[in-house]
């Protein structure tokens, strides 16, 4: 689906170098909507390593853990 599509797209991303805190916010917000939350929060934690001033990555990851 759209959202396998999507883990496929920053998975190639990675794979090339391109580490951010955006792809891996991407990443984590296409796990969120398949309801993979445990690997949702691995990768807004990671986007949180590399700009611990993502708004965003900490609000999903806020929201990740309510549904934990």
């Amino acid at each position: 689906g759209e959202y396998d599509k999507a883990l496929e797209k920053t998975d190639l991303l990675l794979a090339l170098g391109h580490r951010s805190s955006e792809v891996y916010v991407a990443k984590g917000e296409a796990y969120l909507y398949k309801h993979s939350y445990t690997e949702a929060l691995e990768c807004f934690d990671k986007a949180l390593e590399l700009d611990s001033d993502s708004e965003e990555a900490l609000e999903h990851k806020e929201n990740v853990i309510q549904l934990l």
